[in-house]
């Protein structure tokens, strides 16, 4: 009973692989986020992200667009904070992508959005909805970055010789013995 009780309370942060200071992604998204209420303009986000080896955030679908709303109504709407930066700009010859260049697949753009003039070049969403909208990038916002996790070792990497297989019928002093024969 106590290495069911034991597996259950170690079991999220044997899942997690995301740094101390960063929350795991919703269902079987594997990326770690990094909320920040301080606001700074969109150019300062992106640097404090790549501070942590990380970008702004992009959003690749319906799902993780929902989470991350959610999280921003508890995390910033609660202070106040009706919208934050994501990481997409149009500062490539006034063409909307994320930070890293990739396009944008999925979008969720606010009604007349993006605006079409020449300044309004950063994206952000609001807490609210999590609608997208573009704006002036010396605004001062909260943001989210995406940073990396700890790597998973893959299972072809497993030493045999020292990899065991828990089976909670044999006791762990008999598997010693055994690799000591």
């Amino acid at each position: 009973m106590l290495s069911v009780v034991l597996f259950l309370v170690l079991l999220p942060s044997v899942l997690s692989n995301c740094p101390s200071y960063a929350v795991q992604g919703f269902g079987g998204d594997t990326r770690c986020y990094v909320f920040k209420a301080t606001t700074v303009g969109f150019v300062k986000g992106h640097d404090v992200c790549a501070e942590l080896s990380g970008t702004l955030v992009s959003i690749p679908n319906v799902a993780v667009d929902t989470w991350i709303q959610s999280q921003t109504m508890d995390l910033f709407g609660g202070i106040g904070l009706n919208s934050f930066w994501i990481g997409a700009n149009a500062f490539t010859n006034g063409t909307w992508s994320w930070n890293d260049g990739t396009p944008i697949g999925y979008k969720h753009w606010k009604e007349y959005q993006p605006a079409t003039d020449a300044t309004h070049i950063c994206a952000a969403a609001y807490t609210i909805d999590g609608s997208w909208f573009s704006s002036l990038c010396s605004v001062e916002r909260p943001f989210i970055c995406i940073v990396p996790g700890t790597p998973t070792p893959s299972p072809g990497h497993v030493d045999p010789k020292r990899a065991y297989v828990a089976d909670p019928t044999v006791p762990v002093n008999l598997l010693l013995k055994k690799e000591h024969q």
